[in-house]
C-alpha cells in the first residue's frame, strides 16, 4: 500500500436557488487521513448560461460555514463570502496552515444563496494529500 496519495474531495449543491440554505456532510476515507492543503470553487448558473468564460467568470455572493467533526467547532466565526476560503481551479487558496482531518471524520457544510435573482450549481473542492493508516502488526 502506498504512504500517501494526492486526494480531491468534494461536494456540490445543484440547483441552489436565491435566499436558498444549502447543507452538505463529506466523510473522509476510513483508510487515509487526509492533509488539506488547497480549496477551490466552481459556480455555474443552473439556467445554462454558456456564455461565462475563464476570463469572464462571475463571482457568485455565496457565503460558506464549514464544521469539521473531529472538534466540532466552526472554522470561522460567521459565514464568510465563498472567495474568502476558496479559489478557483487556477489559482486555489492556499490555506494557511495544513489541516489534518483523521479517518472517518466528517466536514458539514453551509452554504447560503445571496443573489436575488440567480440559481447555482456550486461544486467545492478539498485538495491535498491521503495518508494512508498503517496497520499495526498483532502482538503474540
Amino acid at each position: 500500500m502506498r504512504p500517501a496519495e494526492f486526494q480531491v474531495y468534494g461536494v456540490s449543491f445543484i440547483g441552489l436557488a436565491p435566499a436558498a440554505v444549502g447543507n452538505a456532510i463529506l466523510t473522509f476515507d476510513a483508510s487515509s487521513d487526509f492533509i488539506w492543503y488547497y480549496a477551490a470553487f466552481t459556480a455555474l448558473n443552473h439556467a445554462a448560461n454558456t456564455g461565462w468564460t475563464s476570463a469572464t467568470e462571475y463571482v457568485p455572493p455565496i457565503r460558506v460555514l464549514m464544521t469539521p467533526g473531529d472538534t466540532s467547532t466552526q472554522m470561522m466565526n460567521i459565514a464568510v463570502p465563498l472567495t474568502h476560503f476558496f479559489g478557483t481551479g487556477r489559482l486555489p487558496f492556499f490555506l494557511p496552515a495544513p489541516r489534518k482531518l483523521p479517518a472517518r471524520t466528517t466536514m458539514v457544510f453551509q452554504v447560503t444563496n445571496d443573489d436575488t435573482t440567480i440559481t447555482y450549481d456550486l461544486w467545492l473542492s478539498l485538495i491535498g494529500v491521503r495518508q494512508f493508516l498503517v496497520q499495526q502488526a498483532a502482538t503474540s
